[in-house]
């Protein structure tokens, strides 16, 4: 993000594409852990251009337009999400023994690695040929080339706006992590669904989160600011997600408790992106979004680790009950956000 500050946002994407184009490529002759290791570290690196994308938006709408673009994203992203796992799956099923045996260094999963490869190289095609610069000159910032993040954080984000708005998305993204940690679980043990069956229910959550942001959040953008689509998409989702832990045997019954809460957190997110980049000068647009991110994924991190111990040590009902409890105190805390200021264009 900080790169995206100094050099633009067309060349870190281009070169983060590259990048995980190249993850792929070890991933293709992973036939050891290590390697594979080495490459899902690599594409992990490079995933930080999420960020760099969201500044790139932001650069490239006024305020009033700010999160109904984000929306966009993050229906690009849920897009993304529903198709990629489906042709990994497909990939998978090619057979490779013939492959396998005659080309060296190959193993079982290297198609559909391959297929990722070439997904990322289509990517870094299509940024070459078509994505123009979005930061002008003007509003580029000289940050140094290496700093303790740190000290980068405290340096750029002393506003108590930004400490808020960066530890909401942090425990929020812990909650949501935890809760989707137990989906296959609680369908596998309390519903008894097949893997394709459970599939079919991720599909389900991936079609909502896509209309939600790419449909709901701009209908509610042209009325409401970033902060209540924020708090409206947090209003959703305690109730019917401690509902849901209820709702075995019956299928059609938890697909209708996560209907408001998959729309929260569609709603959620360009809410918060956007509140943040209205926030923040141009020339830290980079910096900031990327810093969302990060903080993000930390939560994705953690959050899967506190809910199996949620689920192992308590069970779904009052692990959820938790889970919707903490979010309720989310929500709370949304209101002290300050509203953002519609003078701060990208």
């Amino acid at each position: 993000g900080r790169l995206s500050d100094r050099i633009g946002r067309r060349p870190v994407l281009l070169l983060s594409s590259l990048g995980l184009a190249l993850s792929y490529v070890l991933w293709i002759f992973a036939q050891s852990f290590t390697l594979f290791a080495v490459s899902r570290v690599l594409g992990g690196l490079m995933a930080g251009n999420m960020g760099v994308a969201s500044a790139a938006i932001a650069d490239s709408t006024p305020p009033e337009k700010r999160t109904q673009s984000m929306g966009l994203v993050g229906a690009a992203f849920g897009l993304g999400m529903l198709l990629g796992p489906m042709i990994g799956g497909l990939l998978a099923l090619v057979p490779v023994d013939g492959l396998v045996g005659s080309l060296p260094g190959l193993h079982t999963f290297s198609i559909a690695a391959g297929g990722a490869f070439l997904i990322a190289l289509l990517s870094a095609a299509l940024n070459a040929a078509y994505l123009s610069e979005t930061l002008s000159v003007e509003h580029r910032r000289e940050h140094p080339w290496i700093e303790n993040p740190v000290t980068v954080a405290r340096r750029n984000f002393r506003q108590p706006v930004y400490f808020l708005i960066l530890n909401l998305n942090l425990l929020y993204l812990i909650c949501f992590s935890a809760f989707e940690f137990g989906f296959s679980f609680f369908y596998k043990l309390d519903f008894g669904l097949q893997p394709a069956q459970i599939g079919l229910v991720f599909f389900y959550i991936g079609i909502v989160l896509v209309l939600g942001q790419g449909g709901l959040v701009r209908v509610l953008a042209k009325r409401m600011h970033s902060k209540k689509i924020l708090i409206t998409g947090l209003v959703l989702m305690p109730l019917p997600l401690a509902l849901f832990a209820w709702t075995a045997p019956y299928v059609w019954l938890s697909l209708l408790a996560l209907l408001p809460v998959i729309l929260g957190a569609a709603l959620f997110q360009p809410g918060i992106s956007g509140l943040l980049s209205l926030h923040t000068p141009p020339d830290r647009q980079g910096l900031a979004l990327s810093t969302l991110r990060s903080f993000g994924s930390l939560g994705r991190a953690l959050g899967p680790i506190l809910g199996a111990a949620l689920y192992w040590y308590a069970g779904i009902q009052t692990a959820y009950l938790v889970i919707a409890i903490v979010l309720a105190f989310l929500t709370i805390w949304s209101f002290f956000l300050k509203q953002e200021p519609q003078s701060n264009a990208g």
